[in-house]
């Protein structure tokens, strides 16, 4: 039997702290078999398994030691506190509400529910959040930014729609907006 299966087998779950230090000491001992240097070193609240020496190493390899991904949400975190695990699901599941809301209120002030509409959208809610400041790769912005680049760039299309130019040379605005 391999490692791998012997470990699932013997320590299916790490989550609680006497399950990892139990999974550390069988590291260690396996090991010691081999005459390999291991060391678990705590730093706040994490600890890591150090086998070697990482000074005279050449090649340095990490893993995650918690749950294997054999676990059914193997990289889905929960609060431990049931307080702030209530918070998130209510989040998530007000999140989906308002989404639903929101479609049906499109459905309905439009009168007709296509599958398809609105499709081609999301380029341009896209370009809106980048010309309010956001960040592609995150990190910066604000939500004000963001609204207002989304807000211009709608009242851009609509006063080009009602001029009277095609759909066509509002986009190609939408995008001379975004250059400049």
């Amino acid at each position: 039997m391999n490692y791998l299966n012997e470990i699932n087998k013997k320590h299916p779950v790490r989550r609680s702290k006497e399950q990892k230090n139990n999974f550390i000491q069988y590291t260690k001992e396996e090991l010691k078999k081999y005459n390999v240097n291991i060391n678990a070193e705590t730093i706040d609240k994490h600890t890591n398994i150090i086998i070697g020496d990482v000074s005279k190493a050449k090649v340095i390899y990490t893993a995650h030691y918690d749950t294997p991904a054999s676990s059914v949400f193997p990289n889905l975190m929960f609060p431990r506190n049931k307080l702030l695990s209530y918070i998130y699901v209510f989040a998530y599941a007000f999140a989906g509400g308002l989404a639903g809301v929101g479609g049906y209120n499109r459905a309905f002030m439009n009168r007709v529910l296509q599958v398809t509409f609105e499709s081609g959208m999301e380029m341009t809610i896209i370009a809106g959040v980048v010309l309010g400041g956001v960040r592609i790769t995150g990190g910066v912005g604000t939500l004000a930014g963001a609204l207002l680049g989304t807000i211009f760039l709608t009242i851009l299309d609509n006063s080009l729609l009602l001029l009277g130019l095609s759909a066509y040379w509002a986009d190609a605005a939408t995008g001379l907006a975004i250059v400049l």
